[in-house]
C-alpha cells in the first residue's frame, strides 16, 4: 500500500495493490481543486509539502514493513525512486504517464519501474539508468493498445530482455455490504447513538475507492450496533 499526505489541494493519495494484480485507490479531493491548469509535469503545487509512505506485507513476516520519505522532487516518479533508494537501498528508475481524450477520459496510461537487482553487471546498470529515464511516452503507446512486451523489446533491445512472467493488473475493489457492516461498530459510541436517534434513514455509506453506496435501515443499524432504543 502506498500513501501520500501533503499540504497541497490534493491532501492525500492512497493506492492499494495485491500480488494478484488487483489495484484500487482514492484521492483526498475529487476533483482536485486547482485554480489554473498545470503548465508542466511538476506536480509540487498539487502535492505541497508532505510525505510518501509505502507499506509492504512480506511473506512470513509477523508485521508489515513501512518506510517513508519526504516529498521533495515535485513528481511522483522521482519521489518513488527516492523512497526505494533511501528505504530499501535499491536504485530504481520510474516512468509514469497518462493520456486523456477530448472529453477528459483516460485513453492510455502506463508505468514502468526498472530496479537494480542484486548482482547486476555494473556496466549494464550504468547504461540502463539514462535509457529508463528517457523512455518515450507510455501513455501514447498504450492508447494504441500495443502490448507491453512490444514496448520492452523495442526500447530495451540492446539488453536482450527476457520475459519471466506476465500478470494482468486491473482496478478491483474488495468492498462489500458485509465489510461496511463490520466497519460501523468501530464508530465512537456517541456517534452511534446520534445515528440511531437522528438518522437520516436509510443510512448511506459510500466506498471511497469505487464509489459504490450501501444503505442500512434503522432495524439493521440497531442489530449492528447492538443498541436498543
Amino acid at each position: 500500500m502506498d500513501g501520500l499526505e501533503g499540504s497541497g489541494p490534493l491532501i492525500r493519495l492512497i493506492v492499494k495493490a495485491d500480488s494478484g494484480g488487483a489495484v484500487r485507490g482514492y484521492l483526498g479531493h475529487v476533483p482536485i481543486p486547482i485554480d489554473n491548469p498545470l503548465e508542466s509535469f511538476d506536480t509540487a503545487p498539487v502535492f505541497g509539502t508532505g510525505t510518501l509512505a509505502v507499506t509492504r506485507y512480506l511473506p512470513d513476516a509477523k508485521t508489515p514493513f513501512t518506510g517513508q520519505v519526504a516529498l521533495k522532487h515535485g513528481t511522483l516518479a522521482m519521489d518513488l525512486a527516492e523512497y526505494y533508494l533511501q528505504s530499501e537501498q535499491t536504485s530504481s528508475a520510474f516512468h509514469l504517464s497518462i493520456s486523456f481524450d477530448k472529453e477528459g477520459n483516460v485513453n492510455g496510461a502506463g508505468p514502468s519501474m526498472v530496479p537494480a537487482l542484486p548482482g547486476p553487471d555494473l556496466q549494464h546498470a550504468a547504461g540502463m539508468a539514462p535509457l529508463a529515464q528517457n523512455l518515450p511516452s507510455l501513455r501514447h503507446t498504450f492508447s494504441y493498445t500495443l502490448p507491453p512486451t512490444h514496448f520492452v523489446e523495442d526500447q530495451f533491445m540492446i539488453f536482450k530482455p527476457r520475459f519471466l512472467a506476465d500478470h494482468r493488473v486491473e482496478f478491483f475493489c474488495h468492498c462489500s455490504r458485509d465489510r461496511m457492516a463490520h466497519v460501523l461498530p468501530m464508530l465512537p459510541g456517541e456517534e452511534r447513538l446520534n445515528i440511531l436517534k437522528h438518522g437520516p434513514f436509510p443510512k448511506e455509506m459510500t466506498c471511497k475507492c469505487c464509489g459504490t453506496t450501501y444503505t442500512f435501515d434503522l432495524p439493521e443499524l440497531k442489530h449492528i450496533f447492538n443498541d436498543l432504543p
